[in-house]
């Protein structure tokens, strides 16, 4: 599995929701970051389903290949499950 982050430029209540209906691992941080966990996912597929585009949301999508840094221990245990 490999974990993206979804960034918005602005708060987007739409594309939280459709975070939290499309995938099942997920976790949110605050109303512009949310992290998911996919497999074979493309970020252009992502940012499409979050509703990412020139007349929807506003944002980006990276796909995560390293990480370092604190955080809540909420967040790391995340992380920590999704490469099992």
């Amino acid at each position: 599995m490999s974990i993206y982050a979804i960034v918005l430029n602005r708060p987007d209540e739409a594309a939280w929701e459709k975070v939290q209906s499309g995938w099942e691992s997920h976790h949110i941080l605050d109303d512009r970051l949310a992290f998911i966990s996919a497999e074979n996912a493309l970020t252009a597929d992502i940012a499409a389903q979050v509703g990412i585009s020139s007349t929807g949301a506003s944002g980006i999508v990276i796909q995560m290949d390293f990480y370092a840094g604190h955080t809540s221990m909420s967040f790391v245990e995340w992380i920590s499950k999704q490469h099992d």
